[in-house]
């Protein structure tokens, strides 16, 4: 399979997750608890699957994972984005834990997905770049404005995609969330 093709699948499942995981916790559906059982479920199910074939994590892993990822760590995004909303749920009132989770889904989805997607135009890199990544602070803004108060919404997405861009050596689906998470609270603070 080509590979912005699987990046193109990869980013639409990121995108679809995180949405439905953002609703069923700001609903109240998911909690710490189930979050932490389907964390630890995930990890022997992907440790698992360095060893052996477990269907359907196999067909899974082949579809979506990275290569170079599926040899020495499968399922290592998906691992972190469960582990980045475990933390997000017990940190953070519920609101800010959905929105948080929404930031992470929308604003490193679409900046991806427009960069592939342009990427066949004529659109110099930088301005394919710049233009994602204005387009995921936009998007993320507006799917977090329906939790949050809009200064809320505009300030956590803008920091949070933007040091989701930045290589720091943490993944990004623990840093955007949890960055999100504490800019929302510290947004409160200033304008309560």
């Amino acid at each position: 399979m080509k590979k912005s093709k699987i990046e193109l699948e990869r980013k639409v499942i990121h995108l679809i997750f995180g949405v439905v995981l953002s609703l069923a916790i700001y609903n109240g559906v998911a909690n710490g608890l189930i979050l932490a059982s389907l964390t630890i479920a995930a990890f022997v199910l992907f440790w698992c699957s360095k060893f052996t074939n477990i269907w359907p994590m196999e067909w899974v892993l082949n579809r979506f994972e990275r290569p170079d990822v599926r040899k020495t760590f499968p399922g290592k995004g998906s691992l972190f984005y469960l582990i980045g909303a475990v933390f997000s749920v017990i940190l953070f009132p519920k609101d800010v834990a959905a929105a948080s989770i929404m930031i992470l889904a929308v604003g490193d989805s679409v900046p991806k997905l427009f960069g592939i997607l342009v990427s066949e135009g004529k659109l110099p890199s930088k301005k394919t770049l710049y233009g994602g990544i204005a387009m995921g602070i936009a998007v993320s803004f507006l799917f977090a404005s329906f939790m949050l108060r809009w200064e809320e919404a505009l300030v956590s997405s803008i920091v949070a995609v933007y040091l989701g861009t930045m290589d720091i050596g943490i993944d990004d689906n623990l840093i955007v969330p949890l960055s999100a998470g504490f800019i929302i609270l510290a947004v409160r603070l200033i304008l309560p």
